[in-house]
């Protein structure tokens, strides 16, 4: 629900405040029929009553915190991405104020449910009083005319309807991310899960990058999609095809650069960061540290094709990419372990690439002969980078090998004027000013 919120609320934000309601007061009634079931399966399942109390703090917390999701997706619909930031981190810092002396205090486990429900607490009251604030139309979950637990059938089915492509595409998500480790435990052993653990989390450390690229740009594509079709658009499209473009283009300056490094110095990363006994994982995170530049780019596209209207082509993308690493990880885990589930990372990830290439062509004017001048410099400066990394890892230690090879890098884009410095300072400008 919460990205048809913030597609919907993007192209008008008008219905942000009724939307929010709806959302709230389906989820509270949910809330009250599953959370009394939760704990009564604990009563009949023998528990002990210190456990059922720890079962429904927890409930609820999970529901305040469904809840505090709704609304930073109300939030992002309005594009004003800072407070989310600025909330989640206020709230983690609460959790740790607040449970570290719980747990010095050696306090009862129930007890230790507080400091999180104290963070989803600061997480509603505060994402309330900035909806209130910024929304022109008051857009926040108040009792306005209609009470929350009173709405229309009707718009409920409709967000639901509309909701169930993008369930869908988290369902198929999670059975991408997580079936090569369950396939491993399967069809090799436990000890290879625990290997495998160690490319996949490496491989997605920066993945908070491109994630919030894509946040920023999903509702400012809905809402410009939204006048394209109204005939309301001045740019036609432009917009889209020019942050689409910009987007990919930054991304890849960063991607390419830390797969080419990952690959080179991934002996030294493993037995530096994990030990020697880690050491059979090396040639799996070269393969699927090669995923990256692909999925840097995925996401984009996957907010490109929601911001669209076209969910369902991004569900059975996702569904075709997660199809192909099953397969692949069921044929191969057997004989080649991690081996298989880094290939099918790698392979899944091309899959989708393709397919969200294909089906956006329409949207978005690329131009292939700025991308091929794009990756013919970012292979120049990757491979001096290269050349620098490779000489020198063996005679210094890894932070300085990795600072010398991102130097090497950063000064080949500049030689070949790919960046230029006036760029860099209009980037400085645009995340450092108020509004960035």
């Amino acid at each position: 629900l919460s990205p048809v919120l913030t597609r919907t609320g993007a192209q008008d934000q008008s219905v942000v405040g009724r939307i929010l309601r709806r959302i709230i007061g389906f989820k509270l009634l949910l809330a009250c029929a599953v959370v009394p079931l939760v704990v009564m399966a604990g009563f009949i399942a023998g528990y002990a009553y210190s456990m059922l109390v720890l079962i429904a703090t927890a409930s609820l917390v999970m529901v305040g915190d469904s809840i505090h999701l709704t609304l930073y997706a109300g939030l992002r619909s309005l594009q004003k991405f800072q407070y989310e930031a600025q909330g989640v981190v206020a709230a983690k810092i609460v959790v740790l104020l607040v449970g570290i002396p719980f747990i010095l205090l050696k306090l009862p486990l129930p007890y230790l449910m507080l400091p999180l429900a104290a963070s989803t607490l600061l997480n509603i009251g505060y994402a309330c009083f900035v909806l209130r604030r910024v929304s022109p139309t008051g857009s926040h979950p108040a009792l306005q005319g209609e009470t929350l637990l009173r709405q229309p059938v009707s718009s409920l089915i409709l967000f639901l309807r509309q909701g169930i492509p993008f369930t869908a595409a988290s369902l198929f998500t999670t059975l991408w991310i997580s079936a090569d480790s369950v396939l491993l435990s399967i069809l090799h052993d436990a000890s290879a899960v625990g290997l495998w653990s160690v490319p996949m989390k490496l491989a997605f450390a920066l993945q908070f990058i491109p994630s919030a690229l894509s946040v920023s740009l999903y509702p400012a594509i809905a809402r410009e999609h939204k006048d394209i079709t109204n005939g309301q658009s001045p740019t036609n499209g432009t917009n889209i095809s020019q942050a689409f473009q910009a987007s990919i283009r930054y991304l890849w300056l960063l991607a390419f650069p830390v797969s080419v490094g990952t690959i080179l110095l991934a002996p030294q990363i493993i037995t530096t960061v994990y030990g020697a006994s880690y050491a059979s994982a090396i040639p799996a995170l070269q393969i699927a540290i090669a995923f990256l530049p692909f999925y840097f780019v995925n996401l984009q596209l996957g907010s490109l094709l929601a911001g669209t209207n076209q969910q369902p082509f991004h569900a059975k993308l996702i569904g075709l990419a997660a199809t192909t690493s099953v397969v692949i990880n069921i044929v191969f885990i057997p004989t080649y372990g991690i081996l298989s589930a880094a290939t099918a990372m790698l392979v899944s990830s091309i899959v989708f690439f393709m397919g969200g290439i294909f089906a956006t062509r329409h949207l978005v004017a690329i131009s292939w002969v700025a991308y091929g001048k794009l990756l013919l410099h970012i292979a120049c400066a990757c491979a001096l980078m290269g050349l620098v990394v490779f000489g020198v890892q063996d005679l210094t230690p890894l932070l300085v090998t990795v600072f010398a090879g991102a130097a090497t890098y950063a000064g080949a884009l500049f030689i070949v004027r790919e960046v230029s410095i006036d760029e860099v300072k209009r980037l400085y400008v645009t995340f450092t000013s108020h509004h960035a």
